[in-house]
């Protein structure tokens, strides 16, 4: 299995498409780096930043799968991720 690194931005008002994510980063095979709300403007709250970040070690296709979902939820939205192969220094 390979680990892959999720980076998944969001705005709050779109937060409901990508909802199922929480669950999602509850799984074993997941680690949260983090997850924080920027405040980018105070008269419009529904532009919040909703980011999260984590570490998937799966297979390549359970990866895709997911990029697959993410894609599709995002379909229509400002909101956007990004994912890559990870790896830790020293390996």
């Amino acid at each position: 299995m390979k680990s892959y690194l999720f980076r998944v931005v969001v705005p709050r008002r779109d937060f409901q498409r990508v909802e199922w994510l929480k669950d999602f980063l509850n799984s074993e095979n997941v680690k949260v780096l983090y997850a924080k709300v920027d405040y980018l403007f105070s008269e419009r709250s529904d532009l919040d930043a909703v980011e999260v970040a984590f570490i998937l070690t799966a297979e390549p296709r359970a990866r895709r799968e997911l990029e697959r979902r993410l894609a599709a939820s995002l379909t229509g939205s400002l909101g956007f991720f990004i994912s890559s192969s990870y790896k830790k220094a020293g390996d």
